[in-house]
């Protein structure tokens, strides 16, 4: 029997101005396999603090390239901002909550 994963993110040090929020976006389903109106909107903590999270039955020990970008409200359009970086890679546990907890690069 396969446990439940829980994947948080944490992303700290966006220069996020009113008006817009952060996202993350990457190679499963629950990220929007890389469509970007289909990245996972993250909540607003503080002036440069963004976090979000999505839960998983059956997807450990896969592998999940991300980036984070700003996009515009109301609805995401225009093009969002990505990090100036190559993507993230990190595995999803078996069960239990992974905490992934990054730095914006401009």
């Amino acid at each position: 029997m396969q446990g439940r994963s829980v994947v948080v993110f944490q992303v700290n040090g966006c220069p996020t101005v009113p008006g817009e929020y952060v996202g993350v976006m990457g190679n499963c389903p629950q990220l929007g396999e890389w469509h970007e109106r289909r990245a996972l909107r993250l909540e607003y903590i503080d002036a440069t603090t963004w976090q979000g999270s999505f839960a998983c039955a059956s997807c450990h020990d896969q592998a999940v390239t991300y980036k984070y970008a700003i996009f515009r409200e109301p609805t995401g359009t225009g093009i969002p901002r990505r990090e100036n970086r190559t993507t993230r890679r990190r595995s999803i546990p078996e069960s239990g909550t992974a905490q992934w907890r990054d730095i914006w690069e401009e």
